[in-house]
């Protein structure tokens, strides 16, 4: 039955509280993105997509659920166990990603499949409570994996699986699935093959099976653009609706449909993208059916624009195609620190998290050896932070494998976090150390008054495989050139200062290039070194920070009587805390930084 056309636009205007979305962090798998077989693939797509709809505000936190782990039972209510355990071998399941895993990266792999597949599930069973709902997986449609076999990048079909687990759960009406992915969706028509309740309607362009069935299977070949696309969806969707009477339907939103894609030949626009998903979802909405929506394939650099499209237009009815903006570095950070489980930062992989005798010990009698940094992070809490952020993807794009994450929190005024890895045939080597700890700083106008704070006692970022050059020359203290990575392991601190409500980060740079990098960001707590900094960046000029750092170093400043100007390290704060932050833009702070720009001007600093 349709709605009358007044019910519809009623409808549609109250669409956008009828969706609800399904993600998980471990959703990106970094290894992945190695695959020579999946070029330009996206494996932040669904982050992307989150981050960029709560940015302009559509998407309220309520609308946005956490996706489960599918259950090993579950699972096997669509594949074999012989399958499942074969999944675990890396060479097996290499080949479905065309990749050579080594044994640490089987788990990550199947553990982001379970995330994946229980996001359908989620979505499915509340999706099947109520008619006119669209529920959408930011992931999911993995439409190759048959019962007994992967391929195509897909362990687990979670739309299989998800439909077998409605049937355990009683609910016996038919199901259809729309899968417009540029390849045809091989696990479900042999999975679904034998039961007229499931209905599989497809177009692709790409054959992967040869399954007779009764279903709707269009194969469009060649070049196809929007017009020919979209008339053949127009021409054979409504009827297939109408043939079946589903009241639940899975719709595999593929993006490999767009053109310039790697892996598929059609030539869609954005535009025609969009149409496509407008006209599946009308459709649905008009039929009274409620969709569950994942994402399929997609291996083009705007293949996750089209995606947002598609979420946009689900909350808003509209259809509107807007360049995503570049979300800053401290939005996207803290997107993800609000992701992260607390549980997953504090437990080690051999820790039961449960209160063990030790930990009684320590509350009657003297404290046990710390097991976390910051009496927080734990070293697998650590490395799942470090891959969340992007940050060990990061080092690995400058050619490092076989990363190793260690941490050292016995010492609590000397926590160490070090990170070492090798180029493919080379020696393991550090690339990255950091020593933390908690710090107390007293303010500078209430002496009873104290701050905690993130201590940064030493911080090393290099890459030993590279060499300097004329044109990037070593700064002063270093040995190798750097990794590329400060400015991420600047915005991390400021997210652990967060998380652990601390009020800033301290350092003392050791060097000018060291201050002179984060002028207006950090300050010198004495007004005087602040000062100091802005005279020396004054007189420097426009010198690269390379040359006016050695410039320093060598003693090439003075005043006009010939005493040497040198650097001076201190205390050096990033404010957080809203009584530090007014601190430093206090009349009082400035003025008397501006003073002593004014002291060393009149006595005429100048470089030598």
């Amino acid at each position: 039955m349709f709605f009358h056309p007044l019910e519809r636009l009623v409808a549609k205007r109250r669409l956008g509280s009828r969706v609800k979305f399904w993600y998980h962090p471990a959703y990106a798998v970094p290894a992945l993105t190695e695959s020579f077989r999946a070029p330009n693939v996206e494996p932040r797509r669904g982050e992307l997509v989150i981050g960029q709809l709560v940015e302009e505000k559509l998407l309220p936190p309520e609308q946005i659920e956490r996706a489960p782990l599918a259950s090993i039972e579950s699972l096997l209510r669509f594949h074999g166990i012989n399958y499942l355990e074969g999944t675990e071998d890396p060479e097996m399941l290499g080949r479905i990603f065309g990749l050579e895993l080594g044994p640490g990266e089987v788990e990550p792999i199947l553990l982001s499949a379970r995330r994946a597949v229980g996001g359908t599930i989620a979505a499915a069973t509340w999706a099947a409570k109520e008619s006119g709902r669209v529920a959408i997986n930011l992931g999911g449609g993995f439409h190759h994996a048959e019962p007994e076999q992967g391929s195509g990048f897909c362990v687990y079909n979670d739309i299989g699986v998800a439909i077998r687990e409605l049937r355990a759960d009683g609910y016996f009406g038919p199901v259809g699935i729309i899968d417009l992915d540029f390849h045809q969706g091989n696990g479900n028509l042999l999975g679904f093959a034998d039961d007229p309740t499931v209905y599989c309607y497809s177009i692709h362009g790409s054959v992967w099976s040869h399954v007779e069935c009764a279903d709707k299977q269009i194969l469009l070949s060649g070049r196809v653009g929007d017009r020919r696309y979209l008339a053949a969806l127009s021409a054979t969707l409504p009827g297939a609706l109408q043939q079946h009477g589903g009241r639940l339907w899975f719709y595999i939103a593929g993006t490999d449909v767009l053109a310039g894609d790697r892996l598929g030949t059609y030539d869609l626009s954005l535009e025609g993208a969009l149409e496509r998903d407008r006209r599946v979802l009308d459709l649905l909405q008009d039929h009274g059916a409620s969709a569950v929506v994942t994402l399929g394939g997609g291996y083009s650099s705007q293949a996750w624009w089209s995606s947002l499209a598609l979420c946009r237009y689900a909350l808003t009815g509209q259809k509107v195609l807007r360049a995503p903006k570049r979300a800053s570095l401290r939005v996207t950070f803290d997107r993800i620190r609000r992701s992260l489980d607390p549980l997953e930062l504090q437990k080690d992989e051999d820790d039961p998290f449960e209160l063990t005798q030790a930990d009684i010990d320590g509350a009657l009698g003297p404290r046990p050896p710390a097991r976390r940094i910051l009496d927080y992070y734990s070293r697998s809490g650590v490395e799942l932070g470090l891959e969340r952020y992007g940050i060990l993807a990061k080092v690995r794009e400058r050619g490092y494998r076989d990363l190793e994450v260690e941490v050292e929190p016995q010492d609590p005024s000397h926590q160490m976090i070090r990170v070492r890895g090798r180029k493919p045939g080379g020696p393991l080597v550090v690339l990255t150390e950091v020593v933390l700890r908690r710090g107390i700083l007293t303010d500078p106008r209430d002496p009873g008054r104290t701050f905690p704070v993130l201590s940064v006692e030493w911080l090393l970022l290099q890459d030993p495989a590279s060499t300097f050059s004329l044109e990037r020359p070593p700064l002063p203290g270093q040995t190798y050139p750097g990794l590329g990575i400060a400015r991420e392991i600047g915005e991390l601190f400021v997210q652990l200062c967060h998380r652990l409500s601390l009020a800033g980060i301290l350092d003392q740079p050791a060097h000018y290039h060291n201050a002179a990098g984060s002028i207006g960001t950090f300050y010198f707590v004495d007004p005087k070194l602040e000062g100091r900094l802005l005279a020396m960046q004054a007189v420097l000029g426009d010198l690269p920070v390379d040359a006016a750092s050695k410039m320093v170093e060598d003693g090439a400043l003075s005043l006009a009587d010939g005493t040497l100007v040198s650097w001076q390290p201190g205390p050096h704060v990033l404010p957080i805390d809203p009584g530090l932050v007014e601190y430093f833009a206090s009349p009082e702070y400035r003025a008397q930084v501006a003073a002593e720009v004014a002291r060393l001007s009149a006595a005429g600093l100048r470089v030598l």
